[in-house]
């Protein structure tokens, strides 16, 4: 028994190192995780709790079940805003993607100036999408443009005199589009060549000892190089496309006639300027429903490329 009294108390291990930087990891993250919440995931569940909900304006709010949904199914300018989003997100992911493998092959041929050129290519990106619309709103003007000067004074198209590229329905979209494009594929050139430029240069040669010329060499060896980026860069770039908004609004406002009308400019012009704030989050909830799809696309795929390395 005196044993058992002299026996020293049993000693708790000590806490692993891990704890700590576990808590120390989560206390730094909390505040971000705060402001993410109250910005992004707190926003979203109160769009799709308005979208239930009948908002008349200046009297009580009353649930709706599915009426906003109806109504939407109703609305012409539902359809025009999708036809037109799902033209915006082919039409320029499409034109990007193709804009900035062609660029990023021909940097990457080692063309003089390389650096240079980068850097110019860089400054639609940086620039604020304000000042890329004003630029362009300039340049498309219908009087004194660089664009109609061009085609009417150096190439002789004298139709081109006076013609308003974001002021007609059948030129706007199309204006718009070419504009996104321009601002958004230098960012992809840029990954675009870091993937090229991490191909190893021996895969070239040996096709070439196998006699590969050119056209070969490039659809077997560039192009199964760039698979993986391939499958991100488009991925991203339709989650990005399809959250269309900005440069649209800042040069047509989604006119003339509704011709370049997405769900962006939609939910925009039923909250601020109809004041119908409940079929806005029920269109809002649509567009939220097409990004998760799009969403749980790219995160499947990442999963399918993380396992094939």
């Amino acid at each position: 028994m005196a044993d058992v009294a002299q026996a020293s108390p049993p000693r708790l291990a000590p806490r692993s190192s891990g704890s700590h930087e576990t808590r120390f990891a989560q206390a730094i993250l909390a505040p971000a995780a705060v402001i993410v919440f109250v910005v992004m995931i707190l926003p979203i569940f109160a769009n799709i709790y308005i979208s239930f909900q009948s908002i008349p304006w200046g009297g009580e709010w009353s649930f709706a079940g599915f009426d906003n949904f109806v109504v939407l199914a109703n609305e012409p300018l539902l359809y025009i805003g999708l036809r037109n989003t799902l033209v915006w997100i082919v039409v320029v992911t499409t034109g990007t993607i193709v804009l900035s493998f062609l660029t990023a092959a021909l940097l990457n041929s080692g063309i003089k100036g390389q650096q240079f050129i980068i850097f110019l290519l860089l400054v639609p990106w940086v620039l604020p999408i304000p000042v890329s619309a004003v630029g362009w709103s300039w340049i498309y003007n219908g009087d004194f443009g660089i664009l109609n000067y061009f085609l009417a004074d150096v190439l002789g198209i004298e139709s081109a005199y006076g013609w308003a590229w974001t002021g007609h329905p059948d030129t706007a979209f199309t204006s718009v589009m070419v504009t996104e494009i321009w601002r958004k594929f230098p960012f992809y050139t840029i990954i675009t060549l870091a993937a090229m430029q991490t191909i190893p240069k021996t895969l070239y040669e040996a096709a070439e000892m196998d006699g590969a010329g050119p056209v070969a060499r490039f659809f077997h060896v560039t192009l199964p190089g760039l698979k993986p980026v391939f499958v991100i860069v488009i991925l991203l770039n339709l989650i990005w496309t399809f959250q269309a908004f900005p440069m649209i609004y800042l040069l047509t406002s989604g006119g003339p006639l509704n011709s370049s009308q997405v769900m962006g400019t939609l939910i925009y012009y039923l909250s601020f300027n109809s004041l119908k704030f409940d079929l806005a989050a029920a269109m809002g909830t649509v567009t939220i429903g097409l990004l998760l799809i799009i969403t749980v696309i790219y995160i499947q795929f990442q999963k399918i490329m993380a396992r094939q390395k």
